[in-house]
């Protein structure tokens, strides 16, 4: 004959007996403090009160009385190993504070006190934390701001039932301690079913994650400030890089020469750096860019360079369509191919060649742009990616999109260089919440 339940399986461990053993003594102690004491007044009571028992022996009633305490006694071992089962069933692990009525917990807050103070309170009293703890109506609960405590109880008053008390001090080093602890009230005497544990745990667990979405917001509106003074550097800074002064002069002379050699080349020569500023001008008053621009930016560089340089400069483009009308920071491009000219190109003692890509491409279930400058030159040396103008690209790119981007530079095959920005789709240059 089958049985109509199972019961689950205690594990087999000393620890599990020590805390099993301990746990069946103290239920039986705390129900035998209330109930136990009570009865036998009650008894006597009653044994006193009514004349139908003025007959008994004391013999008869210490007897009676001995019988009641052993009644009482075999129903709190009862209770015990009911609750010992809806344990097991809800595969809690048996611990010192799973059946402990006092349970605490502390952790450092990354707010300051009055902060920290002012945000555990509304996640106290908000609704949804009463839900958590599966009271959907809410719970009570007070504050004090100037001893930095706060109370929620199960029932007004506190002491009828569970409550817990957060406590919020500024420690040594600065550091703002929060400290949620179990006020247990008359339900220490009570058979502990686990509650003050997981009130505990699960209120600990809001607080921590409430604060952490307010630090985050912090630190996003701190990076948003930093961002915006950083747009006004940048914009001074692509106003010094794209109009610098011994580019104009140097180009400039070259012109002159040109004008008195050969008209044509001159003429040329001419033509795209009017080209670059009309292009790079309207950059120097914005704080963004897109793909196309800046490609078509570096054409006319690269062609002005290419006059100057003559057949030691190659160079080719390929820019996907999906990407041109992306946007990007300004004067990045331009100062990989700077790098790639000064430090690849020109030292090498024979013609070179730069290939600047731009394509979209897929990480993580994220799409990024991928910008690509690549030259056969002399290769990396010593301090490589170290130079101001890479270490400004990494700064802008930490200012702007955090861990998303970066910029990687490593060697070429067979020779040269391989300068990669990598840029998430999601744009915040122009985006605000």
């Amino acid at each position: 004959m089958q049985t109509p339940f199972t019961d689950p399986l205690e594990p087999d461990s000393d620890v599990y007996r020590r805390v099993k053993y301990r746990y069946m003594r103290e239920s039986i102690w705390r129900f035998m403090s209330v109930f136990g004491i009570m009865s036998v007044l009650m008894f006597f009571f009653f044994l006193n009160r009514f004349s139908v028992t003025t007959n008994w022996s004391m013999t008869l009633a210490i007897t009676c009385a001995f019988g009641f305490l052993l009644f009482q006694v075999l129903s709190a071992w009862v209770n015990a190993k009911r609750q010992l089962k809806v344990f097991l069933s809800n595969r809690w692990e048996l611990t010192e504070e799973l059946i402990a009525p006092v349970v605490s917990r502390e952790f450092s807050s990354p707010l300051d006190p009055i902060t920290t103070f002012d945000l555990c309170a509304d996640a106290i009293s908000s609704i949804k934390l009463s839900q958590l703890l599966g009271f959907p109506k809410g719970l009570p609960f007070s504050y004090d701001p100037f001893k930095g405590v706060i109370f929620l109880a199960r029932y007004k008053p506190s002491f009828m039932g569970l409550a817990l008390q957060i406590d919020i001090q500024m420690q040594q080093g600065q550091i703002t301690s929060v400290k949620v602890r179990s006020c247990p009230g008359f339900t220490r005497f009570f058979l502990q079913n686990g509650d003050a544990y997981q009130w505990v745990i699960k209120v600990t667990q809001h607080l921590q994650e409430v604060l952490w979405q307010k630090r985050q917001a912090i630190d996003a509106a701190k990076r948003e400030a930093a961002l915006e003074k950083s747009a006004l550097e940048s914009k001074l800074a692509a106003l010094q890089a794209q109009v610098e002064p011994h580019f104009l002069f140097n180009t400039l002379a070259n012109l002159k020469y040109l004008i008195r050699t050969d008209a044509d080349v001159a003429q040329n020569l001419l033509s795209h750096l009017v080209a670059y500023l009309r292009v790079a001008m309207p950059d120097m008053r914005s704080i963004s860019s897109t793909v196309g621009k800046e490609f078509e930016l570096a054409e006319h560089f690269l062609r002005i360079m290419q006059i100057r340089m003559g057949d030691r400069l190659q160079f080719t483009l390929s820019c996907d369509d999906t990407v041109r009308d992306l946007a990007m920071p300004p004067a990045m491009l331009i100062s990989l191919i700077e790098n790639a000219i000064k430090h690849g190109l020109e030292k090498a003692t024979r013609a070179g060649h730069i290939h600047i890509s731009a394509r979209q491409e897929s990480l993580h279930m994220r799409r990024q742009i991928v910008i690509a400058v690549v030259d056969d030159g002399a290769g990396l040396l010593d301090n490589a990616g170290q130079g101001v103008g890479l270490v400004n690209i990494h700064q802008r790119l930490a200012l702007l999109y955090g861990d998303d981007a970066s910029l990687i530079v490593m060697p070429n095959e067979p020779q040269g260089v391989d300068a990669r920005i990598f840029i998430p789709i999601l744009n915040p240059l122009n985006h605000k919440d």
